[in-house]
């Protein structure tokens, strides 16, 4: 089967060949060009004139006349015109229009965002300022207690002793309320140190505006000597410790002097007018 593909394919490029060498044979006599003849052409060819308008090298070139438009064509063309201006000119004002509106919308963006920044602000101001509100309304509205002078007062024993009161100046009841309270005499007028208090625990409640009274424990016999001889200073001094009414523990030291020398009542002690509150150990939190 090989061989005579072998075969065939050598008999086709062997009539190729022949085929070719056929096509490229020499023409006969009578298809040559005869001497007389290739100079008759070329003696026609020194004759010719001058214009070669219309051959291959020099072919005619001919260009219509306009002709004149009629008045339908002019109209429709003026239409078509004033359409096409007309279209161009809504296109300029839609462009223009889409630019105003794309200016426009970044303004308001602008203003948006400035109006979205002042607001964060602003939000966050209210924010801290909530939060030092909620911090300050312990401090506003807790019980506040103060211990005033009561005077100098003097039993039917004939014991001189020392008189206060705890008054609560806040807005909500002190709770736990407790106190120690001491009376002494002393010659200095500026006595600064006056010892350590020692205050038991209680349930006491001391409502808004109400008071407490208290009094102290007796002078000593000496001191009292002192008081009746109108010589030295007496001192009224404690501690009270109490919860504010938001669960914080508080504490106030407290001292009032009084002047021996001051006038004595009917009963020979000294009004609370004349009681004054010691430089020293007046403090609290």
């Amino acid at each position: 089967m090989l061989r005579t593909r072998h075969t065939v394919l050598i008999l086709a490029i062997f009539i190729a060949t022949i085929g070719s060498s056929w096509g490229q044979s020499p023409q006969s006599p009578s298809e040559q060009d005869k001497p007389g003849q290739s100079q008759q052409q070329q003696q026609q060819q020194q004759q010719a004139p001058t214009d070669q308008r219309g051959t291959e090298q020099f072919p005619l070139v001919v260009q219509p006349l306009s002709t004149k438009k009629t008045a339908d064509e002019a109209a429709r063309d003026a239409r078509e015109q004033q359409r096409k201006d007309s279209y161009e000119w809504w296109s300029w004002l839609l462009s223009m229009l889409t630019v105003g509106a794309l200016v426009g919308q970044a303004i308001i963006l602008a203003v948006q965002a400035s109006l979205m920044k002042q607001t964060v602000k602003i939000s966050e101001n209210a924010t801290q300022a909530a939060k030092i509100a909620a911090g300050n309304i312990p401090i506003i509205e807790r019980a506040y207690l103060n211990v005033e002078p009561r005077g100098i007062e003097i039993d039917t024993k004939k014991d001189v002793i020392g008189q206060a009161a705890i008054v609560n100046k806040g807005r909500v009841p002190a709770r736990k309320v407790s106190i120690f309270i001491r009376i002494k005499w002393d010659a200095d007028e500026n006595l600064d140190s006056f010892g350590s208090a020692t205050i038991p625990p209680a349930t006491n409640i001391l409502p808004v505006g109400a008071e407490m009274p208290t009094g102290t424990n007796a002078l000593t016999d000496a001191e009292r000597a002192n008081f009746q001889s109108k010589k030295g200073f007496l001192y009224v001094w404690g501690r009270t410790i109490y919860e504010d009414g938001f669960e914080q523990e508080r504490w106030l030291d407290f001292c009032h002097r009084y002047n021996c020398a001051s006038p004595r009542n009917s009963k020979g002690g000294i009004d609370q007018k004349y009681g004054r509150y010691h430089h020293h150990h007046n403090d609290g939190n």
